[in-house]
């Protein structure tokens, strides 16, 4: 749970939207120093990154180890149109260290499919210019990229983030341990820093992994949909379930909230992240508790993908159906574990396996209403694997030569 100092903060910044008179890129109120001069005097601790995106809003948070107002600059088409500020920081008590001071900017009424353009300002210096894409329900197709398991390699989760703009995803998925221990120094050199050329640009939708721990930075850092430990978005034909792996039983909260998210949405693509998979034969070798809830209710609501994390390794299942009914709701599920931590060894030749290796890698991905279509990429850019799925009026065509009973793992 967040301090009541980060809800009070949240409300009084909200308020403080306003519609300034258009300014010009160019102008000297916005742009007398070098673009890089915030860069350069290093005032940015963690560089500002993207939460909670939608068609209509999206939240911009940064850190410093300067206490003091900043000011955000939103516009589009060569033109600011909203400045929000001063914004007064949350302070972050460090142990044994500088105290460091988080802002958070809300930006609400926003228009959909829309590419923006921002600045902040911490006293009169200026950020680079950065831009955004607010979702777009009414386009067909979107392009998104799943990983999880960066923590402790830091240089190949850099390698890997170096790789990910050029896929041009609207979303990235990361299926959590996103660092080693939910500490405020591995928040810094594990993730914010590897992902600094991304996260300006592109929001990034976690799972909580088990080395989040009790997740207190990790909830103060992200600002994610309600009730935020598990949430949903949607962009395009994509709709994309995100759960605890802790809550295991149909009688907690993230399940009933889960059915009515999962019952409500008519997106032709469904996705659930989480950390542990429910399947995997290769490294941990380990399946999620939550299996036996919330199997029966992906395959009711029509799950297509569950993507997990928690092994080091990438697992591929064939589209895997319930020994008891053969004709039941065909899921994919993946295990998307190597995005820097030590990897584990894979399994050889299980039959329930498509693809298995032992790489660094992300998976890119690209739907529209009847396809959609995942690339695996290892850190020197080789595809490793390609999958399509292929839908027919909302109904699955799947070949049942490629489809596999389900087997006990773990």
């Amino acid at each position: 749970m967040k301090m009541a100092i980060t809800r009070n903060f949240r409300t009084t910044l909200t308020a403080m939207l306003i519609l300034a008179s258009a300014i010009t890129l160019t102008s000297t109120t916005t742009a007398a120093p070098a673009a890089n001069a915030i860069e350069r005097e290093k005032i940015f601790t963690k560089v500002p990154y993207l939460q909670s995106p939608g068609p209509d809003r999206m939240t911009i948070c940064w850190e410093t180890d300067r206490n003091t107002p900043g000011t955000l600059f939103l516009g589009k088409n060569g033109k600011y149109e909203r400045s929000i500020g001063p914004i007064t920081p949350e302070r972050i008590d460090v142990f044994l260290g500088s105290d460091r001071y988080l802002y958070t900017a809300r930006l609400t009424d926003l228009t959909p499919g829309t590419q923006y353009q921002y600045r902040v300002q911490i006293g009169t210096s200026p950020s680079p210019l950065y831009t955004f894409k607010t979702f777009d329900p009414a386009n067909p197709s979107v392009s998104f990229i799943m990983y999880g398991d960066s923590r402790t390699g830091h240089e190949n989760h850099t390698r890997l983030a170096s790789r990910f703009l050029a896929h041009d995803p609207a979303f990235i998925l990361h299926s959590g341990d996103l660092v080693s221990s939910d500490s405020f120094r591995n928040w810094g050199k594990q993730y914010f820093n590897p992902m600094a050329p991304v996260i300006p640009r592109v929001p990034v939708l976690p799972s909580i992994g088990n080395h989040e721990g009790s997740a207190s930075n990790y909830l103060k850092y992200f600002h994610l949909p309600q009730p935020e430990r598990y949430y949903h978005i949607e962009s395009g034909p994509v709709f994309v379930l995100t759960l605890d792996a802790d809550k295991t039983s149909k009688h907690d909260d993230q399940y009933a909230y889960a059915s009515r998210a999962l019952a409500n949405s008519d997106a032709p693509w469904k996705i659930v992240l989480l950390h542990e998979p429910m399947f995997n034969v290769g490294g941990h070798r380990h399946t999620w508790d939550g299996k036996e809830a919330y199997l029966p209710l992906f395959r009711k609501h029509k799950v297509d993908i569950v993507v997990a994390g928690h092994s080091h390794i990438y697992e591929r299942f064939h589209p895997l159906v319930s020994r008891d009914d053969p004709s039941s709701w065909a899921i994919q599920h993946i295990t998307s574990g190597g995005g820097g931590a030590p990897l584990h060894d894979p399994a050889e030749n299980h039959p329930m396996l498509a693809k298995t290796a032992k790489e660094y890698h992300f998976i890119t991905a690209a739907a529209t209403p009847n396809t959609l279509t995942a690339r695996t990429i290892n850190i020197d850019g080789q595809t490793i694997d390609t999958f399509t799925l292929r839908k027919q009026n909302g109904q699955q065509n799947i070949p049942l030569a490629k489809t596999r009973y389900e087997e006990e793992t773990g």
